[in-house]
């Protein structure tokens, strides 16, 4: 996928099982996973080194257990990959960015709710931050996600003059 001349990546935080831990890991994991899948042409570039190849099978073809933190991950590594492939900075599209905060707010299990605002956290702090990333947008109902990614600007779009309109 590509928006102008930037490789772009596709992020739906939706379909997250937030019902246990186990849901959500293997949730988390399938949507990294999906982002892997549908760069596949990246496995015959002839640009990438050898060392990028078992980065991309590492997450292609993950070995279990992978840590929480590895997964969310997983994004940054595609974005340079994808910035390295096409020589051009990356764009990353997050869908839903509220979804799994606002289903965590009736969620009794604190230690749960931490691990997923946590695996969430980690995923866009890094993929703001990167340098492979040159622009980013979330859409969200509401700006409940985690208010301490400072990277993170809310515009609401509908009383938003230059956005509104749309």
């Amino acid at each position: 996928m590509h928006y102008a001349a930037h490789p772009a990546i596709y992020l739906d935080f939706h379909d997250l099982d937030l019902t246990d831990h186990a849901g959500f890991y293997n949730s988390f994991r399938q949507l990294i996973f999906n982002l892997f899948i549908q760069h596949d042409y990246l496995k015959a570039s002839d640009i990438l080194e050898p060392e990028d190849f078992d980065h991309f099978n590492d997450f292609r073809h993950p070995k279990p257990p992978m840590k929480d933190e590895d997964v969310a991950y997983g994004p940054c590594v595609l974005t340079r990959l994808l910035a390295t492939h096409f020589n051009e900075s990356c764009m990353v599209f997050i869908d839903n960015f509220d979804a799994p905060a606002a289903e965590m707010m009736v969620v009794q299990d604190n230690k749960f709710k931490k691990v997923v605002m946590s695996a969430l956290r980690y995923l866009v702090k890094d993929l703001v931050a990167s340098k492979f990333v040159s622009h980013s947008l979330f859409s969200a109902l509401d700006f409940i996600a985690p208010r301490d990614i400072s990277e993170l600007t809310f515009v609401p779009v509908l009383e938003d003059d230059a956005f509104g309109r749309f």
